[in-house]
């Protein structure tokens, strides 16, 4: 028979000695059960919630006969049996972990608000599954009993469930009354998703245009089953797509097509198609009344733009009709998604004004075979979008675009463009079919890399161009016998090459199979330092400036504090070349490469921060390893703790109003209303004031 304790709420100490009594063990036995507790779930529950797992563990019920009923502000560390009532102002997705001993554990946390305050709550294991039962949603009014509270993240307050704490839906109107409705994202027209960074929450107002009426079950990573839907939705400015995954797809059963709702706290994120929408635990679906919006016609292909110019296209421009010559035709990959085989593919086309690259999905890629060199093709319903990894906008063939042969009746000459002789300094933007002048500094041996199977070899070369400024010449499988047989010294011309201009690396030129090289005169002398990781590794490389002294190209020193931090971009790239996955999974740490099929993925993120120095203010942007290592915490951790605490500036909030000393390249940014310089750092360091202190009363010794 089960044995009931009741006691009031005393100290450790004294629920110990009374435990020990009831079940016959010493309290020292009672004290390692409680620590073994402890360290089986990485000291997630402090000695009072390991107190009721050790009850539990011993068939004795505890149950409290006092209990505090507090407002969210007066919590304090160390607070047990407390009574709580709130409104839930978020419910965030449910993590799991293993333990020492090989168990899995689960945690769910959900944001709770009254008028005066906030507070996360962490419901642990079989806890979880009460929010669910208890039908718990965002904007559901709960009392929580005998629960503990203690610091958590950054020192806050936190409360987290035992084994004995009650939950209890309120359904009372004079309650529910009493608390603040849940704040939601602010409203946005479709078209301006292009302009907001990944990771922020948004809400809409749209028009469901279709439905996949297909919920996909796949395998995650952990070996556990995940469910994953989409609807595509459009307003009077633009279209999107929500993606659904795991129990939020139970949401799509109540929407229809033609439906007008709002669809508020939804996730921001990137794809090959533009920006697009994620579900969240605390998203909320509402049917709404709008005649402007029930009357758009529901027609994938309406409002085409006819672009005659491919120079022109700008990042984030959709609908688009495109006719251009193929000089290109790249590889075709697989990859699984949703429980089948899909494919991507990519070309290359031009028109007289500019060169770019398409990105093939679907049958388009399937079938990339039946594309060839000099075929004139016209695309319909095509988007633009600027790549993370190549700094190109490129073109994205879909679902619902098309391509025709409209090789009759059209003549090459149309299509042919001048080349371009240009140095580095001229190329703000990756750009295709381009002509340039370089002197050979270093030959590099050929590198063999194995990806998906395949044996891979890259050359690399370093060079100087006519202005002597350095960049990075690489050349890829049949493509490396065009540069192989020149020899360090050597000037040439290579025409028809993409360039890439420098940014977080030195400026590259990428050899294709449409490349053609020649030997030429160029009259300039190469420095002992050419790399990019020579020149950042050689102190005397950087130029100790100010930043009203900035100039384009140039590797600096300067000095400054942080004034201002912007919101991390954080993205997924591919495991093997570092480009930005597309159709990723959160749970599965897997997406999808242009050029690589379906790959694992590794999250990545970019800093953006103003740095002032008395003389001007420059945006810096701090990348990859050297981001983390400034914040202390891996991208994934910064991501994870941003959205826990839903604070975009969680991460960056601790540099500002410090002093750094930065070390980078300076690059014009030419995506804003106009251009300006920014800073890639290289190296970032804090600077000691203290010691700068003393370094000042030293000089007057």
């Amino acid at each position: 028979m089960e044995k009931i304790l009741n006691m009031l709420d005393d100290n450790l100490e004294d629920k110990v000695a009374i435990l020990a009594d009831k079940s016959k063990h010493s309290k020292e036995e009672i004290m390692k059960m409680i620590d073994d507790v402890i360290e089986e779930m990485d000291n997630m529950v402090d000695q009072n919630g390991a107190f009721y797992v050790v009850a539990g563990n011993l068939g004795i019920n505890v149950t409290v006969s006092k209990e505090k009923k507090i407002g969210i502000k007066d919590l304090s560390d160390g607070m047990s049996n407390v009574t709580i009532l709130g409104r839930v102002a978020k419910i965030f997705p449910t993590n799991t972990f293993s333990r020492k001993d090989g168990s899995q554990g689960k945690v769910k946390n959900i944001e709770l608000i009254d008028k005066d305050s906030s507070v996360r709550v962490a419901f642990w294991d079989n806890k979880v599954a009460e929010l669910e039962i208890k039908e718990i949603t965002n904007g559901s009014v709960i009392r929580l009993t005998n629960v503990n509270a203690k610091k958590g993240y950054q020192d806050k307050i936190e409360l987290s469930l035992t084994g004995q704490s009650v939950m209890d839906l309120i359904n009372d109107k004079n309650l529910i009354k009493d608390f603040p409705e849940v704040e939601v994202a602010s409203f946005a027209l479709l078209k301006n998703l292009k302009n907001l960074n990944d990771g922020v929450d948004v809400s809409v107002r749209v028009k469901i245009v279709s439905k996949r009426e297909k919920v996909t079950e796949f395998t995650k990573k952990d070996g556990s089953k995940g469910l994953v839907s989409s609807i595509n939705i459009m307003d009077d400015g633009g279209k999107s797509r929500v993606t659904f995954w795991d129990d939020n797809t139970l949401k799509l059963q109540k929407l229809k097509i033609n439906d007008v709702v709002e669809l508020t706290d939804l996730r921001v994120g990137s794809s090959d198609y533009g920006k697009e929408l994620t579900f969240n635990s605390y998203s909320i679906i509402k049917n709404v009344e709008d005649k402007k919006l029930e009357n758009i016609e529901i027609n994938e292909n309406q409002e085409l733009r006819e672009v005659n110019n491919l120079g022109e296209i700008e990042d984030g421009e959709r609908n688009l009709i495109v006719m251009g010559k193929i000089v290109l035709v790249g590889n075709k990959n697989s990859f699984d998604r949703d429980g089948e085989t899909r494919y991507v593919g990519n070309l290359t086309i031009q028109d007289k004004s500019f060169q770019r690259r398409v990105t093939l999905w679907g049958n388009h890629a399937e079938n990339i075979e039946k594309y060839k060199v000099d075929m004139i093709v016209k695309l319909e319903n095509v988007s633009a979008k600027l790549s993370d990894y190549s700094k190109e906008i490129e073109l994205s063939v879909g679902d619902y675009s098309t391509i025709t042969d409209i090789s009759k009746g059209e003549k090459l000459d149309d299509y042919d463009r001048e080349m371009k002789l240009v140095k580095l300094s001229d190329v703000k933007e990756a750009s295709n079919g381009m002509a340039i002048k370089v002197k050979i500094s270093r030959i590099y041996d050929v590198n063999t890399i194995e990806r998906d199977g395949r044996t891979l070899e890259v050359l690399n070369m370093s060079f100087l161009d006519s202005e002597a400024m350095p960049g990075r010449i690489a050349a890829w499988n049949d493509n490396i016998g065009k540069i192989s047989k020149y020899s360090e010294g050597d000037a040439l011309l290579l025409k028809n090459v993409k360039i890439t201009p420098a940014g977080e690396y030195d400026a590259s030129v990428s050899i294709n199979q449409n490349t053609t090289v020649e030997e030429t005169d160029l009259e300039i002398e190469i420095p002992v330092f050419q790399t990019a990781s020579e020149l950042q590794n050689n102190p005397n490389s950087y130029v100790k400036t100010s930043l009203n002294s900035l100039s384009v190209a140039s590797l600096v020193e300067v000095s400054g504090t942080i004034v201002k931090s912007y919101s991390p971009n954080f993205y997924m790239s591919c495991s093997d070349c570092r480009k930005k996955l597309n159709e990723y999974s959160e749970n599965e740490n897997k997406g999808v490469c242009n050029d690589h099929g379906d790959m694992s993925g590794r999250w990545r993120v970019i800093l953006s921060l103003v740095l002032d120095d008395g003389t001007d203010t420059v945006d810096i942007k701090v990348f990859d390893d050297v981001a983390e290592k400034l914040i202390g915490l891996d991208a994934l951790e910064a991501k994870m703790k941003m959205e826990e605490l839903s604070d975009q500036n969680a991460a960056t909030q601790k540099l500002v109003m410090k002093e750094f000393m930065v070390k980078g390249r300076v690059i014009e940014d030419t995506y804003g209303d106009e251009p300006k310089k920014v800073i890639n750092v290289n190296e970032i360091s804090i600077i000691d004031l203290s010691k700068k202190s003393d370094e000042f009363l030293s000089s007057f010794d």
